[in-house]
């Protein structure tokens, strides 16, 4: 199991995290206060790449989705990219699908 880490982009127009390993409720809530913080940038896009998640739990997937759907509510746009197999999976049974984009 890798612990999971995460490399910030940002551009004028979006913000992009690209994680990468394992996450789950121990580690996600340095995502979380990036997430928090992006609400404070100009850009109009927060997108979080995942296609390098090997691996994450409910309660991690579970705060994201919360975090995104705060973002969302105070007017940015989101984007999940790189979802598959039990990731995927998982994101769609927690409803993310009716929050932000999925790719």
């Amino acid at each position: 199991m890798k612990d999971g880490f995460f490399k910030i982009k940002h551009s004028d127009s979006k913000t992009t995290l690209k994680l990468k390993g394992d996450f789950n409720i121990n580690n996600i809530f340095r995502i979380q206060q990036v997430i928090i913080i992006t609400r404070s940038y100009h850009d109009e896009l927060l997108e979080l790449d995942m296609s390098e998640v090997e691996a994450i739990d409910v309660q991690a997937m579970a705060l994201i989705s919360i975090n995104l759907k705060e973002l969302r509510d105070s007017g940015k746009s989101t984007s999940v990219t790189g979802l598959n197999g039990n990731n995927l999976n998982l994101a769609e049974e927690l409803g993310l699908q009716f929050i932000t984009k999925i790719k």
